[in-house]
């Protein structure tokens, strides 16, 4: 669907590259955030938490990109 959006598959690419940037940015924060939340409260519940709130946003944007 994203290449038929874009109408070539260069741009498809290019869009795919550009994407995993942030990718790898979050896997980084997300790396560190998480450690530092561990040693703020020790343990790791509070990371779980900002995971699920996190994905449920990120469900709630594909959802609205889907419908608008």
């Amino acid at each position: 669907k994203p290449a038929k959006l874009l109408g070539r598959m260069a741009d498809f690419g290019k869009l795919q590259g550009f994407l995993m940037l942030f990718q790898v940015i979050g896997g980084f924060l997300g790396t560190l955030v998480t450690g530092k939340l561990r040693e703020v409260s020790g343990t790791y519940t509070w990371s779980f938490y900002v995971f699920i709130v996190m994905a449920l946003l990120a469900c709630c944007h594909y959802i609205a990109l889907e419908v608008g």
